[in-house]
């Protein structure tokens, strides 16, 4: 997946050369193949456990001790600096404020009732999530806007983009804009057919406008749907036709030949696989498919989409360095207050019950991987993440 937007992550690699008296100055190239897509700065992680400065520190767990050296305050943490004990880089990156454009599927299968007891909807059940969404804490300061498509009576759907290329709601900011949100929501009601492209090709438009009037931040679409691309009444006396491949071919199109916006994708309802192609065409792998269409579920799945949006989970480690000691390895959050916390490495992303970071593979690392709710913490605003890896021993001759 691309990383969209991230904190701060750092990566200290060593070279086959480290020593006690190597210079930080000198570190080259070394992991600049693992996280070149983050930018390279100056700058460090002190391991040094004797590091002097006010910029306290927590340590936990087995990983070598990161320090920060420098004044310590609300707004500053000082400088990160790489200890004299081995050679490493410095990888980091701006915290960028997200913006979500949903598009809406407001087609009639929306109407289908998924609990006889109460009648609701799947439309029910998705407006819940998204008010539980909206109102979360950690969605504050988002950008949240809204278009709607599939709202043609069935047999006089639209294929043309123009048609949706006006936002119900426009993207502002969290939670001021959560009420005009909930109510345009609310207010819709499952009508038409699905004339999917067309909605990804309008939300897209509106996207990219945004993009380039607010240049500082990122901005993804997020397709709701419940459905297949198509319009099987209109298409008997129309040319529109709205197709899977179609569909496909504006979330590339947006991605690819626009302002380069990836689409995530989120299907309620049963049998809805195919809606991964969408989701891999706008770049963003696979589509979160909700079949039992619980308010949970749905919710479950827009929080996954806010964390993979937001920041690197998944942190390539530099398969060129040898004699790193994996089992000296420090993943490290800072919060906007400058204290540093180690995280816990477990096992698996089934040991993630309370957070902490994995390996891909014990034995052979490539990745290091977030729990998923320790992905979703660390975007809080103010708060940085850093990782280092261990120098091994080296034999001389």
């Amino acid at each position: 997946m691309r990383p969209i937007c991230f904190t701060v992550v750092a990566l200290l690699s060593c070279a086959s050369g480290c020593s006690d008296n190597s210079d930080s100055g000198s570190s080259g190239n070394d992991g600049a193949g693992a996280a070149a897509n983050y930018g390279a700065v100056n700058g460090g992680i002190d391991l040094d456990p004797h590091a002097s400065g006010s910029g306290g520190s927590t340590s936990t767990g087995d990983g070598p001790d990161v320090g920060v050296s420098g004044s310590s305050n609300s707004s500053s943490c000082g400088s990160l600096e790489v200890s004299n004990d081995c050679v490493g880089e410095v990888f980091e990156g701006e915290g960028i404020p997200l913006d979500i454009q949903i598009i809406f599927d407001q087609s009639g299968s929306m109407a289908t009732v998924i609990d006889e007891s109460t009648g609701e909807t799947r439309m029910d059940s998705v407006y819940r999530a998204v008010e539980a969404f909206v109102t979360d804490s950690e969605s504050i300061g988002m950008g949240v806007g809204l278009s709607f498509f599939g709202y043609q009576p069935i047999g006089a759907t639209s294929c043309d983009p123009d048609d949706y290329d006006t936002a119900a709601v426009g993207i502002a900011t969290l939670p001021g804009n959560s009420g005009t949100l909930l109510a345009s929501l609310g207010a819709a009601e499952p009508t038409g057919e699905t004339p999917t492209s067309a909605g990804i090709e309008g939300g897209c438009r509106l996207a990219t406008a945004h993009r380039k009037q607010n240049p500082g931040r990122a901005v993804v679409n997020l397709l709701v749907t419940d459905g297949e691309p198509k319009a099987p009444v209109t298409s008997k006396s129309t040319d529109c036709n709205p197709t899977l491949g179609q569909a496909v071919a504006a979330a590339q199109a947006c991605l690819n030949d626009g302002e380069g916006i990836p689409t995530y994708v989120l299907g309620v309802g049963p049998s809805l696989d195919n809606l991964d192609q969408i989701a891999a065409a706008g770049g963003t792998e696979r589509a979160y498919l909700v079949a039992d269409d619980s308010s949970s579920g749905v919710l479950d799945a827009l929080n996954r989409v806010r964390a993979s949006a937001t920041i690197p989970c998944e942190m390539p480690i530099d398969s060129s360095q040898s004699g790193l000691m994996y089992e000296k390895t420090s993943v490290v959050t800072q919060s906007g207050g400058c204290e540093l916390t180690h995280l816990t490495r477990v096992e698996s992303a089934a040991d993630c019950a309370s957070g902490g970071f994995y390996f891909d593979d014990a034995e052979s690392p490539s990745n290091i991987l977030l729990c998923e709710s320790t992905c979703g913490a660390v975007k809080q605003p103010g708060m940085k993440l850093l990782y280092a890896i261990g120098c091994g021993i080296q034999e001389v001759k």
